[in-house]
């Protein structure tokens, strides 16, 4: 009924388990992590400027410039 919108086993496993164990808020808790991305403005100028000198620059070539 659901196809691929459904949950996994695995995942309703995990509920379970949380619930039994008295968790029962709905959201993740927080944690800490390294950010998945790094919007700036600086960086979007910066990659802004490279794909205009060189429109067919690559991604890992970007990726390296803004490393620097």
């Amino acid at each position: 009924m659901y196809e691929k919108h459904a949950m996994t086993r695995h995942a309703i496993g995990k509920w379970c388990k949380q619930f039994e164990e008295g968790h029962s808020e709905l959201q993740d808790e927080a944690r800490e992590s390294r950010p998945l991305t790094s919007t700036t403005t600086d960086h979007i100028v910066r990659v802004d400027e490279l794909i205009r000198m060189n429109r067919r620059i690559k991604i890992n070539e970007i990726v390296s410039e803004l490393v620097v």
